[in-house]
This record gives structure tokens, C-alpha cells and sequence, in this order.
């Protein structure tokens, strides 16, 4: 089972901040034509111009990060966050389901435990109740499909090493 992240949310952002700081820029230029005290004026739309048209090409660049998890009796294929790896569920020290509770929300996080020995782009920097560190994936809201067909997924292909954590 391959599973999606939602990227609509942050498009649309990175549009819109790339539609304003242009909107915002043109402006500016126009307004450094007719000179006088609308230079000021201009000065001030060409730097909020930059900077969101800079905030909107930032935001477009996070959503085309790389993202693929897929799950089968196999093993596991993620592409996520800190962390690629491809490989069985021997592998596997655990994969974990970890309830965080913020001031304002709860977040549903997922979180891959490997061993020390299996080699991986970044140092996991989750943290875990025991000490350990590990790889934070993706949050359940942030999946296109629905929380309980991943927790069935997980159920099923992870069997044994699907945890399911709560932080206060």
C-alpha cells in the first residue's frame, strides 16, 4: 500500500504569496516611474514584493519534497523528512504511531525506530521515551487517506513492530 501526502494546502499558499510579490513588484516598478514621493511608496512595495514572492518560492519548494511511503509484507520504502530507507521489516526496530499533545491541537505523528546499523541520510532526530532517536515521517494529518486505513496498514504489514504511543 503507497501511502500520499496532501501538498494542496501549501500550493496554494506558495501561489498566492508568488502572485502577490509579483502583483507587488510590478506595482513598485510602476510607481519608481512616476518618481516624486512615490518613490517611497515604490521602495515599499518592492521589498514586501521581494519578500513574498521569496516566502512563495520557499513554500513551493517544500511541497515538491520528496515523499513515498509504501508498506507490503516485504518490508518498507519511505522517502520522508530525515529519512530513505528500503528494506524488510527485519530491519524494522519499530514503527510507531505517537500521539503529541500541543497547546492548541493534537498531532497524530509517524515515526520509524531503526537500528544503529542501518544506514540512513540524516541522524533521526525524533525523540523517544527511552532515549533513542527517531525518524519522524509525517503527521496522519498531512495524508490524503484516511487515519484508520493507515493504522489498518500498519496493523497488518509492520504486524508485531506497530506501536501506538501517547506523549502529554
Amino acid at each position: 500500500m503507497e501511502l500520499h501526502r496532501n501538498d494542496r494546502n501549501g500550493r496554494k499558499l506558495a501561489y498566492i504569496g508568488s502572485g502577490y510579490g509579483t502583483a507587488s513588484l510590478l506595482l513598485g516598478g510602476l510607481f519608481a516611474l512616476v518618481g516624486g514621493r512615490a518613490t517611497v511608496v515604490s521602495l515599499l512595495l518592492c521589498v514586501s514584493g521581494g519578500f513574498f514572492l521569496l516566502i512563495g518560492f520557499y513554500l513551493y519548494l517544500c511541497t515538491r519534497r520528496r515523499f513515498r511511503l509504501v508498506l507490503d509484507h516485504a518490508g518498507a520504502v519511505v522517502h520522508a523528512g530525515t529519512c530513505d530507507f528500503e528494506g524488510p521489516w527485519t530491519d524494522v526496530d519499530a514503527v510507531t504511531l505517537e500521539t503529541v499533545a500541543l497547546p492548541h491541537a493534537t498531532d497524530h505523528v509517524l515515526v520509524l525506530w531503526l537500528p544503529d546499523r542501518v544506514p540512513t541520510r540524516r541522524k533521526p532526530r525524533f525523540p523517544g521515551p527511552d532515549g533513542r532517536r527517531g525518524h519522524r515521517l509525517i503527521t496522519l494529518e498531512e495524508l490524503v487517506e484516511p487515519p484508520e486505513l493507515v493504522r489498518a496498514a500498519l496493523e497488518r504489514y509492520a504486524g508485531p513492530r506497530f506501536r501506538t504511543l501517547t506523549r502529554a
